[in-house]
């Protein structure tokens, strides 16, 4: 599979979890069920802010949020407040943009030899982020049921 077909398989699961999620309630998205240590929307804010971020630290211009979530959804971060309406709508919005900026990103040879990311370590991290979502898509369904249950 070459970088396009496994960005575009990213973009498709993503769209898929947004399937999922986008009749849920924001209170449903902030629940943090007994047993777990965050919620749907931190999951999310956490897939969204993983490539930049952890993938390619210093490019985090490469979100269209830019730096914004950063700091609310990186690794050791969990949900203190609830987030509302209008961050949880940009959260979603941006899942799939944020692919389409990194295949912009990719296409215009920002992840070359020269710059120290080259192709190889490039298709690792891609597949990486792919474990990497499955993961929180698992813990996203498993939190939807805990919800569900109650």
């Amino acid at each position: 599979m070459n970088i396009t077909e496994k960005i575009n398989e990213l973009k498709e699961n993503r769209l898929g979890l947004i399937s999922i999620v986008k009749n849920l309630s924001i209170a449903q998205l902030n629940e943090i069920p007994a047993g777990y240590a965050n919620n749907i929307i931190w999951n999310l804010g956490h897939i969204l802010v993983t490539p930049a971020h952890h993938l390619f630290p210093g490019m985090e211009n490469l979100l269209p949020v830019g730096e914004k979530y950063i700091n609310s959804y990186s690794d050791g971060t969990k949900p203190t407040t609830n987030i509302g309406e209008t961050e949880i709508n940009e959260i979603i919005a941006y899942l799939p943009l944020s692919l389409d900026s990194l295949l912009q990103a990719h296409d215009a040879g920002l992840f070359t030899e020269d710059k120290g990311f080259g192709k190889r370590a490039f298709e690792g991290a891609l597949d990486f982020l792919s474990f990497h979502e499955r993961m929180h898509f698992s813990r996203i369904r498993a939190i939807l049921a805990a919800i569900e249950s109650n």
